[in-house]
């Protein structure tokens, strides 16, 4: 999403956005709620056409006359984008994913080999979903003490931005195929 608005947004662009992004990553929370959560966190903003922030802008209504009488109107409202801040736009910046893959596979290097065939499974056209990724983990002595589920090792990847959900399956993104080399050091 911040990726996103890095250009000014229109909210049905941003909304159908995030609808396409919720169709492979289940949530609870509305395209709205995640602006609003965005915009909490001062990641993003609401901006005119020209990049002003509308953000706590109050619009005067306009006093009008009619046959005589006075009547307030609302003020027409400027149309607004949905923009990335600067908090936003650091916190997008600081998001690393060769970097993140790097620190995960080098934080467990006794689980390289699983690291290794996760990725390899998921590198492939179909990509491989979470009950064949566990059926290769079942009774293999490495992760049975302490006891790990392939889901910790999918996390850690994902987190990343080694993998993604996608089509009903984890799939290997392109930082992901760089750790291929990190995995052969």
């Amino acid at each position: 999403i911040l990726d996103f608005v890095q250009e000014l947004r229109t909210d049905e662009d941003t909304v159908a956005l995030i609808t396409e992004l919720k169709k492979d990553n289940y949530s609870v929370y509305s395209p709205d709620n995640f602006c609003l959560l965005l915009r909490r966190a001062g990641a993003i903003e609401r901006v005119t056409a020209d990049g002003t922030s509308f953000e706590g802008v109050v619009l005067e209504p306009n006093r009008v006359v009619i046959d005589g009488a006075e009547f307030w109107e609302p003020a027409d409202q400027p149309e607004l984008f949905w923009s990335i801040t600067p908090v936003g736009q650091a916190a997008l910046d600081s998001f690393q994913p060769r970097t993140l893959i790097r620190q995960a596979l080098e934080a467990e290097p006794e689980y390289r080999s699983i690291y290794r065939t996760i990725i390899e499974r998921i590198d492939c056209e179909e990509g491989a979903d979470q009950k064949a990724l566990s059926k290769m983990y079942d009774n293999k002595p490495v992760v049975e003490k302490p006891r790990l589920f392939v889901e910790r090792f999918i996390n850690h990847l994902s987190e990343a931005g080694a993998i993604a959900w996608k089509d009903k399956a984890w799939r290997l993104t392109e930082p992901g195929r760089e750790a291929y080399a990190v995995l052969d050091e």
